[in-house]
């Protein structure tokens, strides 16, 4: 169990890692729209589904409590990207033109220093998935199925 361990928080990591790139592709991309961040957006259905597995592999690896937390933390951090989008909404004056799908065209001042955060917590999400892998990576190298500490 603890190799699935260690396959899935690699995964996780480079799944990351591709979100942060196809955000790049989003925030590049030529018309700027809201369809340029589409692999992003799917994707990250795809990061929440890791995440989950990479925490139940945690636990059959008997990989202890705080690393099954930490293996589930990017998880419950996604759904947090979605709060931050939401709350965004409160600092968007009125009379800000949208698009069909009620996206504002334009996000300034108060709202665009809120929207900001969605790259600090994915940063963390990057963060707390580096430190599962490493923690299943030292895991990993034990060849018996022993409990082994690896937290700090």
């Amino acid at each position: 169990m603890q190799k699935l361990f260690l396959a899935l928080s690699t995964l996780l990591v480079a799944d990351v890692l591709a979100q942060f790139y196809f955000a790049g592709l989003g925030a590049f991309h030529l018309p700027a729209d809201h369809e340029a961040f589409s692999l992003h957006a799917a994707n990250s259905l795809v990061l929440q589904v890791l995440a989950v597995l990479t925490a139940i592999a945690a636990a059959l690896a008997r990989a202890g409590k705080g690393t099954i937390a930490l293996a589930f933390l990017p998880a419950l951090l996604k759904e947090v990207q979605y709060a931050i989008f939401a709350l965004t909404e409160l600092f968007v004056p009125e009379g800000v033109p949208r698009n069909a799908e009620g996206i504002p065209l334009i996000v300034d001042g108060a709202a665009n220093y809120f929207i900001a955060l969605h790259v600090l917590n994915g940063l963390t999400i990057l963060a707390v998935s580096v430190v599962v892998f490493l923690r299943a990576r030292r895991l990993a190298a034990h060849k018996d199925d022993a409990p082994v500490a690896v937290g700090p």
